[in-house]
């Protein structure tokens, strides 16, 4: 459109001019008009959607009509974002309902920290109002109410097996800002500044397509929304402020980069697509962020108990116990966890998580760096972004607190340290890597079969002095148990809709029920271990058949290939690959954005190749859970193993790629 800023000084050029800073006065203005808006914040404890403003409740139940919870010792309801340092009604709907021999409870309500009342309640619902002054409110822009109160628990009482621990039945708080024309409610800062920060994002990006007036018209108009957003759904909107900042602001830097980045111009359509992708991604990763933020990480839980065990002397394996719900990793992965014990377990999820998310990152520089002639320039460098964000096994693995992140940094140290030719940094991760899990040591295998022997090498000296280590500090004995109890049950297999290998998806066949949703190993089946075997068999053996050829050189785009497809096969041939595992597939499916693959293919394979390479992405991206368990039973269950068809298609195209001569 006519004035438009088409030029690479967008920012430069706005900063001086009187709009961008008129439209941030404006922007402030509005919003803290929006906060004198005096509406009754309600939160209706008990009904669906409460759980996002409590802390310490127990669990929703119903009666009489009402629904409500149970509060504990210390129990506290949080209104986010509605404004400070101003006075306020405080409601309280509660019920100190109590067995006939305890007396009626006392509750103490403080707000944020300062106490405001303590007082008994009855064994009836009623409502009790509280006046909160100034000071109590502050000038956070946020309230939280602790309740605090006596407590029992009912089995003690009644013998019912209940040993929760009661305070009073809560069913609803509410709460409304007092005062006269002459008290003004300051407004909540955290979400003025995402709100203020993300109008004039909005505006610079606006600016790329619209001429001034129109541009500032757009952002008005989002203004406007968004105070009224603010007026009528406050408790609801500001918690999820900062993405008005973000969801403009990563547009903005992708049409940045993207304009020096390329030489041609933008495709538009596919900006916006690649946008919407790394918003959807990036919001997929604050998702995990949040829940690991919170000590979400079921299998670093387990990891962190058996390191504790391991650090006190103790033995870190139950023979008699079940499989998977025991601790069935070598006893490398315990040592590695050791270093974590010293901090508590929520603590030491924060700290694993941000180390993965390094790891990770790491890994994907490291690729970027390597083929920096194409994952350096638009618009490859936007959809690998949008790829890493969004597939479910990296997501899963960061969730789980899983060592993948680990892995595949190891994986991709050994590419690129070939490729710079340092043998022994080559070598070395892999040793380590097959350590964790034995999978990785056949990419040692394949540098072996590549006769650099050099890489091999160094990949068995690592395996022996990591293999020490590991024997002098955790034991001989629990090696033992590790390789004579647990190491033969996990190569039986599992029949678990997670796990994506050859072996799950042929024990899937003759297996239903508990056998695909629990996690258990599977019986000894002839005709499932023959199939394994001979799939197995038959892949390995074209495997070693297209890698037959010897590479020109390290720099070859042969090598990137017959590379990624060895990583490609680890999950395929393991016996339990659980779909985290296919984090690693991070480096193929990055190598496979080259351009140079598809040069001198016909027109239709280099269709064929893209869309098949977009279908694995999009199956890899889908989490297992939304459509495995609809289908445990019948000839349905062969859609459980749809990650593992996204690794066999993956495989055929590398395979493809290589029977054409794709090289540099």
């Amino acid at each position: 459109m006519r004035g438009a800023i088409t030029g690479k000084n967008l920012l430069a050029r706005e900063l001086r001019c009187r709009a961008f800073y008129a439209l941030a006065g404006i922007s402030i203005l509005l919003l803290s008009l929006a906060y004198q808006v005096r509406v009754p914040f309600a939160i209706d404890v008990g009904a669906q959607g409460d759980a996002a403003f409590l802390n310490d409740f127990h669990d929703r139940e119903s009666a009489d009509g009402l629904s409500y919870r149970w509060s504990s010792d210390s129990s506290s309801i949080v209104f986010p974002g509605i404004g400070g340092y101003a006075p306020a009604l405080l409601q309280l709907r509660l019920n100190g309902d109590r067995p006939p021999e305890l007396p009626q409870p006392t509750v103490t309500i403080r707000a944020n920290g300062r106490e405001v009342a303590s007082f008994p309640i009855t064994a009836e619902f009623e409502t009790y109002e509280l006046a909160i002054g100034r000071d109590a409110v502050g000038t956070s822009g946020t309230l939280l109410v602790e309740l605090r109160s006596e407590t029992f628990v009912p089995h003690e009482f009644a013998g019912t097996g209940d040993q929760r621990l009661l305070g009073v039945l809560v069913d609803q708080v509410s709460l409304q800002f007092q005062g006269g024309m002459g008290t003004v409610v300051f407004p909540a800062p955290l979400p003025t500044v995402y709100v203020t920060a993300g109008i004039l994002v909005s505006y610079l990006l606006a600016r790329r397509f619209l001429s001034k007036r129109w541009a500032l018209v757009a952002s008005l108009g989002i203004l406007v929304g968004l105070a009224a957003a603010l007026v009528a759904e406050r408790i609801q909107v500001t918690p999820h402020c900062h993405w008005v900042l973000v969801v403009p602001g990563v547009a903005l830097l992708v049409m940045e980069m993207a304009r020096r980045t390329t030489q041609t111009k933008i495709n538009l359509p596919l900006y916006a697509v690649g946008v919407v992708a790394i918003l959807l991604g990036v919001w997929r990763f604050a998702t995990v962020a949040q829940l690991s933020w919170m000590g979400v990480a079921p299998d670093l839980a387990n990891n962190y108990h058996t390191a504790a065990i391991l650090r006190s002397g103790g033995m870190i394996y139950d023979v008699h116990g079940p499989l998977f719900t025991g601790y069935d990793n070598p006893p490398l992965t315990a040592l590695l966890n050791i270093p974590l014990t010293l901090l508590d377990f929520q603590n030491a999820v924060k700290l694993f998580f941000g180390l993965n998310t390094l790891f990770l990152a790491t890994s994907v520089v490291l690729i970027f760096i390597t083929r920096k002639e194409y994952l350096l320039t638009y618009p490859h460098w936007m959809i690998a972004v949008a790829l890493v964000l969004n597939l479910d096994p990296v997501l899963d693995s960061l969730l789980l607190g899983q060592l993948d992140a680990i892995l595949l940094l190891l994986i991709v140290i050994s590419f690129y340290a070939y490729r710079h030719g340092r043998d022994l940094i080559a070598g070395s991760p892999l040793g380590l890597a097959a350590m964790i899990k034995f999978s990785p040591f056949l990419v040692a295998m394949y540098f072996l079969l590549k006769r650099e022997m050099r890489v091999f090498a160094a990949a068995v000296g690592a395996i022996l002095a990591t293999g020490t280590l590991s024997l002098l500090a955790a034991g001989f004995d629990a090696h033992w148990v590790f390789i004579t109890d647990t190491l033969p049950t996990l190569l039986a297999g599992s029949a678990q809709m997670e796990n994506q290998s050859l072996n799950g998806f042929f024990n899937r066949l003759f297996l239903d029920g508990e056998f695909i949703t629990g996690l258990m190993a599977a019986p000894p089946l002839p005709q499932a271990r023959f199939l394994t075997l001979a799939s197995s068999v038959l892949i390995v053996g074209v495997t070693i058949y297209l890698l037959r050829r010897r590479l020109a050189s390290r720099t070859d785009l042969r090598f990137d290939l017959e590379f990624s497809l060895v990583v490609i096969t680890l999950p395929l041939l393991s016996s339990i690959a659980w779909h985290h595992y296919q984090t690693w597939y991070v480096l193929p499916l990055l190598v496979l954005l080259n351009p140079k693959l598809r040069d001198g293919l016909p027109k239709r394979a280099r269709w064929t190749v893209t869309a098949l390479f977009a279908l694995s992405v999009l199956i890899l991206s889908i989490p297992v859970t939304a459509y495995a368990p609809s289908f445990v039973d019948g000839p349905a269950k062969l859609l459980i193993s749809m990650r593992l068809y996204a690794g066999l298609t993956l495989y055929g195209i590398f395979a493809y790629l290589l029977t054409r001569g794709r090289a540099n």
